[in-house]
């Protein structure tokens, strides 16, 4: 009678099990964290797209009509402009004078007001408020979210700041004041209407002049004395217009420790997280990468500058023609 043998089958013993599950969870990690740089990679892609369309709207509007959109006022022409004469005009930020050359000319034109121009200008009148208030100004406009922005709502519009643009259209960049707007040969505020010129008002070189850059759609602590937001439609409010370098802001001054907005001494924020907290401040640019932040040029073209450029020098790149020389750090 022949012998039945029983084989054992071979079975995990605890730590060659505990050796799998190691193995496996460190695979999945370097996994993650490569998924996360192939993201991180394609929303810096998308971003700097983004700025690069913004540029050539600014370049196409320049060839239009001579002249640069204000940091805040009527555009092209306006009341006081004699070539006006009750035409057509618009009255807000670069972002919104942009809208035709960034293939939003029919958003931009559904805010006329026919016959309702300033007085003695009974001309068509174009604004993000209207033709009733907030009008387009809630509308999120692609171009202008930055995927790199860790604030950006899914929505597109800004969310959980506490301001009065909460629901507004979000944006994810800002213009420069020193470029847009009056200042005085210090970069001191004076008055949000400008008529800026390419290249007549670049007398330090449209390569080296930052005509806009990235900053979060939400900074600083909510309904905090310090807490702001970015909405592309906002002007001249103090915390939620998209802008930068503008001397004004913060009007009850920088809290102790805080980046100045302007001058020799002023930075832009690298990861200041959280971004909802007084670690984030709205009157600079800020960037979710530690590897710099990406700035749109007056010559169209678009680069990162590295967040360890000297202050002198991101000063230097922001004014126009305040005859400064870039560092060997740009």
């Amino acid at each position: 009678m022949a012998c039945l043998r029983r084989h054992k089958r071979a079975a995990f013993t605890l730590i060659e099990l505990l050796v799998v599950i190691a193995i496996i969870a460190i695979l999945i990690g370097l996994l993650l964290a490569a998924v996360m740089q192939v993201r991180e990679a394609a929303a810096r892609i998308q971003s700097s797209n983004n700025l690069r369309q913004i540029g050539l709207a600014v370049h196409q509007c320049q060839d239009q009509y001579g002249a640069l959109p204000p940091g805040f006022g009527y555009f092209p022409g306006g009341p006081w402009d004699a070539t006006y004469r009750g035409g057509a005009t618009g009255l807000g930020n670069p972002f919104f004078h942009l809208l035709p050359f960034i293939e939003q000319g029919n958003l931009y034109g559904s805010t006329a007001e026919p016959g309702n121009g300033p007085p003695a200008s009974p001309g068509t009148y174009y604004t993000p408020d209207g033709p009733n208030f907030p009008g387009i100004a809630t509308y999120p406009v692609k171009i202008y979210q930055n995927p790199s922005d860790p604030a950006m709502s899914a929505s597109g519009r800004v969310v959980g700041s506490q301001t009065a643009v909460d629901g507004w259209g979000a944006c994810g960049y800002a213009f420069n004041a020193q470029v847009f707007c009056q200042v005085d040969s210090a970069g001191n505020f004076q008055d949000w209407w400008a008529s800026p010129r390419i290249p007549q008002t670049f007398a330090d070189g449209t390569s080296d002049t930052i005509l806009f850059t990235e900053k979060f759609t939400v900074c600083g602590q909510p309904g905090g004395p310090y807490g702001g937001a970015n909405a592309w439609a906002e002007a001249p409010d103090e915390g939620t217009t998209p802008v930068f370098s503008v001397s004004r802001f913060p009007s009850a001054g920088s809290p102790p420790g805080a980046i100045p907005a302007t001058g020799p001494a002023t930075h832009f924020q690298v990861r200041p997280f959280p971004y909802a907290s007084n670690r984030c401040q709205y009157w600079v640019p800020q960037t979710a990468r530690a590897g710099g932040i990406l700035v749109g040029l007056a010559d169209g073209s678009v680069r990162n500058v590295g967040g360890g450029i000297r202050p002198a020098t991101w000063w230097a790149a922001c004014t126009p023609a305040g005859g400064e020389t870039l560092g060997d750090d740009w």
